[in-house]
């Protein structure tokens, strides 16, 4: 009885000797006469038994592997002919201590969920049923637009796909620049690698983050990132390998695995856990584990059998949305995902703060009954997908395979084909589906033999082998026909292929092929719709399904939780690299290809085709931003000076706090360690610091192109296609403006600025076509002005790094302005040249940016004066005032507010705290910036203090932008 409580192994033992019955199986599955019970019998020795051995061509073995460290979780081994390819035999293999594994994360999932894990059981410390309740109040950035597939039933929407080409066009043009090995000589990214053995790259790499990335689990008593090599930065080093880089090398590995049928396990998030507990919940516990165990082996089993049977994976099974199962199109049909453009009521383009959260309380609520009513387990086409899911594994039914599958088979054995048989249905070839229609068999045909007429060829009509036609082939026309030769004067027989491509299409047509697709371990990556582990029905669910997953498995990744082989660079490559991050690199990376070189790729619509993509591309930058942006655990307070909710204590929920951002809505920003007495050092909670990072060189590194050759990919970025977005990124992380960046906080209740039941809002970023003024969208800061700025927390090395990033990879030879309008200079220093005659300097209360030319600003505590120029903004960059230049006139401004300060309490003589100390003329320039001087004495030493801590803090980092240019060559050519 599976109900009983108290069952163990010993139960089942007797399953060792179950066997197939039945005729009807091409394929059974016997047990070999060498097996535990028969082994005990015989005495506990093979003497004497007659076992079927490894190697002998008669059979193939399942053979279940249990012996510790044991690390696939499937693979299949096939011998064959070597010069005809024929498969002779084949053995599948499951590896039970990731089978182990596999159960394990899936049960901890199913605990969490249905509350039989205590919230300190999983993670010591950490509130993991709160933290499932806590992503509800994250908001990601919404949808840019709305979904061009609305266009057709909503005329005014059509305008919109022109913004689209428009933005293209602009990025094709640049992408013809950069094609081939000539574009690869216009590029500065090389600049990056100048860095490499400077004691710039010494100060960034230092550190335990370092050593753990480098997969260096322990170190022993003694040492420390002093103890750092040039072996150690080899691998991580971003001034040594590039993003891209790190990329293919985790794609190649994967690539190598997978074309030797190995089958790895998968991740495990969303809704659809809940909709197999909620089928499950009565259950007790051992038959839970009996039966999980069961499905996941099962569908493991079948896997490696497709493998012996000669299918190689087929990653393009997840989204080949023409095949899904039956009960995806019920589903799908019951629940449709709600529309963004039947949100945005405001006129505005794009939502607004309170729209975005309207369609996505209503989206999720949407998603969780989709999931709830099991459609993620029949998002799929073939066994031989690697899934995102493990519950996507668990819900074959009896059949457990998908439709690619049956239909693979049945082509390599029988030679058979489906094609729908419309002639009862009466539909539009495009809405057909496993669903809605109705498919029959037919004998497939090579074609090519020599003929005079059409009978001459053997699967005519009246032709030698039409015996072997089925009722199909006879139907629907699909016989061999005699045609013209193309390359000779004899006439040869038809082939199938050209028979069904010659079966009318318009209307209703009688019979329509059946189309799938079929991408396997050589083309990952090469094709956005072809990777490992995703998940989605379209590039956009593609995109946010990551997201999800990102959220989810934070407790699962991030935290070492006892484990023994727990480090920071299995997590970044292992997972969120290979896993995530390449996925949605290649989605952005393919589009330019595919609009390049498929012309009608450019007008396809609907899942998968060109609007998708792009769009899913706006979705990526806006998740790398929300990566970039994403705040600390803590608590918050309100800082008037600044404006914005700013971390006060990394614990959150602290007595007089007013803004408590608690896991699940947030993560740790940096690496925890622990050490023991034993000295051994180890990583203990994986901080966001190197997410930031990476994600920095995925906006801007070139030529990720997995899989193509030297002359085919386009060293293009995210900058050449969103140029103003990545304007407004990288000048909020270099001029240290979290306004520009940061997500804002919306709050449920209490009084400013008290803020409880607090939800967090991620901006969108997407601006749409900004050639024209009147066509781009507004700032996002003027889009969340009605919301708070919640500060993530400012990090002098990401600051640096994004200038990094940004001077070696986003300007171009033929356009350097994005390197021109960050250049800051000391005067007087070789490379720092006077201002021309007439020119006009920024002065602050008098002269306005827009009407500046150059702007100066003199350092009291180092006695140098910096220099930066106004320089013109690119077409289709309208936000582009230079960063340099700002950073100088933020610099200048702050200084003589300082000055101010300081003046208003007496510190170079007068009435302490007194107006009357400030000239009449100062006052004004005050006023003309907008800032008013502190009455509150308490309030007025803190400005003091902050103010102070800015100006340091800005000097410091012109030096290290001032001795970057210098490494880099900016500004002379001498490089100094």
């Amino acid at each position: 009885d599976l109900n009983t409580p108290g069952l163990d192994d010993t139960d089942f033992y007797g399953w060792y000797g179950a066997e197939m019955v039945g005729t009807e199986c091409v394929n059974i599955l016997r047990v070999n006469t060498c097996n535990r019970q028969s082994i005990e019998a015989n005495g506990g020795t093979m003497d004497g038994l007659e076992c079927q051995e490894r190697g002998d061509l008669r059979f193939k073995f399942l053979s279940y592997v249990d012996q510790p460290g044991t690390g696939f979780l499937g693979v299949a081994t096939l011998r064959g002919n070597p010069v005809t390819g024929e498969i002779i035999t084949g053995d599948a293999n499951i590896g039970g201590p990731a089978l182990d594994g596999y159960r394990t994360s899936a049960l901890q999932w199913y605990d969490l969920i249905n509350g039989r894990i205590q919230p300190r059981d999983l993670i010591v410390g950490e509130d993991v049923r709160s933290y499932i309740e806590n992503l509800g109040n994250v908001q990601p950035p919404a949808p840019p637009r709305e979904e061009f597939s609305v266009a057709t039933r909503a005329p005014n929407l059509l305008p919109e796909r022109q913004e689209i080409r428009n933005i293209m066009n602009r990025f094709a043009d640049r992408g013809e620049l950069l094609r081939g090995n000539e574009g690869r000589a216009r590029i500065f990214s090389d600049r990056a690698r100048q860095l490499e053995g400077t004691d710039i790259e010494r100060r960034l790499m230092e550190n335990y983050d370092t050593l753990a990335m480098a997969g260096i689990r322990t170190l022993p008593n003694g040492r420390g990132p002093a103890d750092i090599n040039d072996n150690i930065l080899d691998r991580v080093s971003p001034f040594r390998i590039s993003a891209p880089e790190l990329l293919a090398r985790q794609n190649e590995v994967e690539t190598k695995i997978g074309r030797q049928a190995v089958h790895l396990p998968n991740e495990f998030i969303d809704n659809s856990v809940l909709e197999f507990v909620n089928r499950h919940s009565d259950w007790p516990r051992p038959r839970l584990e009996i039966v999980l165990n069961q499905l996941l082996f099962y569908q493991t089993q079948l896997h490696e059998m497709g493998h012996c049977l000669g299918l190689r994976h087929s990653f393009a099974a997840s989204a080949d949305v023409n095949n899904y199962g039956r009960e995806y199109y019920v589903i799908n049909d019951a629940f449709p995902l709600p529309d963004p453009a039947d949100f945005d009521l405001d006129g505005t383009p794009g939502l607004s703060p309170v729209e975005q959260q309207d369609w996505e309380d209503e989206y999720n609520e949407i998603k969780r009954l989709r999931e709830l009513a099991g459609i993620d387990r029949h998002m799929d086409s073939s066994t031989m997908e690697y899934t995102a899911q493990w519950y996507e594994r668990v819900g074959g039914g009896a059949q457990g395979v998908g439709y690619y599958d049956d239909a693979a088979i049945s082509f390599a054995y029988a030679d058979a084909v489906e094609i729908y048989d419309n002639r009862t249905t009466r539909l539009a070839a495009d809405a057909l589906n496993p669903l809605t229609g109705q498919r029959t068999w037919v004998k497939y045909y090579q074609g090519g033999e020599a003929c005079v007429t059409d009978n001459d060829c053997p699967f005519a009509a009246g032709g030698s082998r039409a015996g072997d036609l089925l009722p199909g082939n006879m139907a629907s026309g699909l016989t061999q026909s005699c045609v013209a030769n193309p390359r000779a004067a004899t006439s040869i027989c038809s082939n199938f292929d050209d028979d069904t491509a010659a079966l009318p299409t318009a209307g209703t047509p009688d019979f329509v092929p059946v189309v799938y697709k079929f991408c396997t371990d050589d083309r990952v990556g090469t094709r956005a719709d072809c990777h490992r582990f995703d998940e989605g029905d379209s590039y956009r669910e593609i995109v946010r399904n990551i997201g999800e997953q990102y959220d989810r498995q934070y407790l699962f990744t991030n935290f070492r939780r006892y484990r023994r082989t727990f480090d920071l660079g299995g997590y970044l490559f292992g997972r969120l690299i290979d896993r995530q991050l390449n996925i949605l690199q290649s989605i952005f990376q393919n589009l330019l290809y595919n609009y390049q070189i498929d012309p009608e790729f450019r007008d396809s619509t609907g899942p998968f085709g060109f609007d998708d993509q792009f769009m899913a591309t706006a979705d990526t930058l806006n998740f790398y931003a929300r990566i970039m942006a994403q705040p600390s655990i803590g608590s918050y307070t309100y800082d008037r000076g600044w404006e914005r909710y700013r971390l006060r204590s990394l614990d959150a929920g602290i007595s007089g706090a007013q803004l408590s951002i608690p896991l699940g809505m947030a993560r740790y920003q940096f690496s925890e360690y622990q050490a023991g007495l034993s000295g051994i050092q180890r990583i203990e909670v994986i901080g966001t610091f190197y997410e930031k990072w990476f994600v920095m060189q995925l906006l801007t590194s070139r030529g990720f192109a997995s899989s193509y050759t030297r002359d085919v990919p386009f060293w293009t970025n995210f900058y050449d296609l969103f140029p103003v977005e990545l304007q407004q990124l990288f000048q909020g992380l270099i001029l240290d403006q979290p306004e520009a960046i940061a997500p804002r906080v919306s709050c449920g209740s209490g009084t400013f600025p008290a803020c409880n039941d607090p939800r967090i809002v991620y901006m969108d970023f997407y601006r749409g076509d900004c050639s024209d003024p009147a066509t781009c969208r507004p700032a996002p800061e003027d889009n969340y002005s009605t919301l708070e700025v919640l500060d993530p927390g400012s990090i002098s090395t990401l600051q640096f790094l994004a200038a990094v990033f940004a001077l070696s990879d986003l300007p171009t030879f033929f356009d350097t302005t994005f390197q021109n309008q960050m250049y800051v200079c000391i005067e007087g220093a070789g490379n720092c040249f006077l201002p021309d005659e007439g020119d006009v300097e920024y002065e602050e209360g008098v002269i306005s940016a827009d009407d500046a030319d150059y702007v100066t600003y003199f350092s009291e505590r180092y006695g140098k004066t910096f220099v930066a120029r106004q320089v013109e903004a690119s077409v289709g960059v309208p936000n582009q005032r230079s960063i340099g230049f700002e950073m100088v006139r933020r610099a200048r401004e702050t200084a003589f507010i300082f000055r101010m300060l300081r003046t208003y309490i007496g510190e170079f003589g007068g009435t302490p705290n007194s107006m009357a100390n400030i000239s009449v003329e100062d006052r004004a320039r005050l006023t003309a910036l907008g800032y008013t001087i502190p009455t509150d004495s308490a309030f007025l030493g803190d400005e003091v203090e902050r103010i102070d801590g800015w100006l340091r803090d800005q000097e410091s980092f012109f030096f290290q932008l001032i001795q970057l240019q210098s490494q880099f060559g900016v500004g002379s050519y001498l490089g100094f």
